[in-house]
């Protein structure tokens, strides 16, 4: 009864409203829907994606950043842009923003927000204005991520736009599959990444957690399998109490939270 009341109607509706008004089409913004308890300090890191759903990889990498890279918060940052993965969401946003908010509610120096962009200079832009006055960001990713940072195909102009970026925020890297800390010193010394080399740092993170994704996770509730292993206990509670990632049953609490207007916005 208590899950079906956490992950509630209601409950979604409501985190909805927060997010309303975070149109892409406006100029860089983000919402903190949950400070942390601590506050966020001077060194505040921020895990971006779509959480479809939260996996415990996903938790590992939160408690390695806190707990290794030197950061005094974390913050869970969501984007509403359809970039990608967006449309393609099994999970409702505001359900998705709401697993996250049960997830940070009882750790005091995580929390949550919300963004209308997708790329990380742009996150990093909206994101600034929540900070304190003179907070360092730093997004905590994996290594193909920071490899996809640094690849020239992404660019017109690669100095120009990795310059900006990394003027705004840092980076803590974890391994992803088979490539770790050597690999991430392989990549830092080349020539035209040695200017950025001081704003990626490594991370640590525990072996089992390295080839998890949530696209397994999904795959394997849709066969049917038990994931409890493989997502935080609030994660299999939305799962529990709403059927998303089983079926179809799902499809019309989506439809409603996608289909709210935007009445709430502020």
């Amino acid at each position: 009864m208590a899950g079906s009341r956490a992950y509630s109607l209601g409950a979604a509706r409501a985190l909805a409203g927060q997010l309303a008004g975070l149109e892409p089409s406006g100029p860089p913004r983000a919402r903190l829907l949950r400070a942390p308890a601590a506050g966020l300090g001077a060194q505040v890191g921020v895990l971006a994606g779509s959480f479809d759903p939260l996996t415990a990889a996903h938790a590992a990498l939160a408690r390695a950043a806190l707990r290794h890279g030197g950061l005094d918060s974390l913050l869970w940052l969501l984007s509403v842009q359809v970039i990608d993965k967006e449309d393609r969401a099994c999970a409702a946003l505001a359900d998705r923003a709401l697993v996250l908010a049960r997830y940070v509610a009882r750790r005091p120096r995580q929390g949550l927000a919300a963004c209308n962009r997708g790329l990380y200079v742009e996150e990093a832009e909206a994101l600034a204005p929540l900070l304190p006055a003179g907070a360092a960001l730093w997004f905590v990713v994996g290594h193909d991520k920071i490899v996809q940072v640094l690849d020239p195909r992404y660019y017109a102009d690669r100095a120009a736009a990795l310059d900006q970026l990394f003027a705004l925020a840092g980076f803590l890297v974890a391994p992803r599959a088979g490539a770790g800390r050597g690999e991430l010193a392989t990549l830092l010394a080349r020539p035209e990444n040695r200017p950025y080399a001081a704003r990626i740092r490594p991370l640590p993170l525990a072996p089992g957690y390295r080839d998890q994704s949530a696209t397994a996770v999904r795959a394997a509730l849709a066969a049917g399998e038990d994931v409890r292993r493989l997502v935080p206990p609030q994660a299999a509670e939305f799962i529990a109490t709403t059927g998303c990632y089983r079926g179809d049953d799902y499809a019309p609490r989506r439809a409603q939270l996608q289909t709210m207007p935007p009445a709430n916005a502020r």
